[in-house]
């Protein structure tokens, strides 16, 4: 059977339905959005730790310039306005913020479904250690139960059951667009949310599973288009 690419975990999130004719319909409909876009928020969402940790915003601007021109406008306003929300948490914090190496750990569904869960930055505010994701895209992003169900996996694989609840949180930063068009600032945080059983969530994944063996069987043509690539990898920031 032809393996077909998954999505983020994100993107998976998005996908999750009640019945298996229906996620292999939204997976479908995943693959031919994916065929038909030429547009990575990569740029953008590789300086979030560097900001977190301290470079200032024409530092973070910089690491655009290599990028296609296409590209630099939304990422542009990206990193502007993680700049904006990272320097509240500084003044919040009352010093520099300190980050730590972010891990990488898996949602597995099955050997071979396995979502990586990867926030955009870990770091410290006031002794309490934060994991916050970003949301860069303009629409399309996630519902209220869609946030939820990526806060439960997030700290069903991050927090450990005996951390004090004060020790840490969860961040989403969700930059979407808001009724007027305009990107509007959203943060959401574990406490604005009655989590979903894990085990319900991963009911729901398995539906997602045969889903995804449904399109895999049926098979979907990937039209690979040249996709102009920056000339080098950004500079690193830190």
């Amino acid at each position: 059977m032809l393996k077909l690419p998954l999505p983020s975990l994100m993107d998976a999130v998005r996908l999750l339905r009640n019945d298996v004719d229906e996620a292999a319909f939204a997976y479908r409909e995943w693959l031919k959005a994916k065929d038909d876009i030429n547009f990575s928020y990569g740029p953008s969402l590789r300086t979030v730790k560097p900001v977190f940790a301290g470079i200032e915003l024409a530092m973070a601007l910089k690491s655009l310039e290599k990028c296609p021109e296409k590209w630099r406008k939304a990422n542009a306003e990206v990193i502007g306005l993680v700049c904006a929300e990272a320097d509240k948490r500084k003044h919040e914090n009352g010093k520099p913020l300190t980050c730590l190496d972010t891990p990488c750990r898996k949602f597995v569904v099955r050997p071979d479904i396995r979502f990586s869960v990867r926030p955009s930055v870990l770091y410290v505010l006031k002794k309490k250690a934060e994991v916050l994701w970003v949301q860069p895209r303009k629409k399309h992003g996630l519902n209220h139960n869609q946030i939820a169900t990526l806060m439960a996996i997030a700290n069903h694989t991050f927090i450990p059951e005996d951390l004090p609840e004060d020790a840490a949180d969860i961040e989403f930063l969700d930059l979407s667009v808001d009724e007027t068009e305009r990107r509007a600032v959203a943060t959401y945080r574990l406490s604005d949310f009655k989590l979903p059983d894990i085990a319900a969530i991963e009911r729901h994944f398995d539906i997602f599973a045969k889903g995804y063996d449904q399109v895999c069987t049926e098979g979907f043509e990937i039209h690979k288009k040249p996709r102009k690539r920056p000339e080098d990898r950004p500079p690193t920031l830190l």
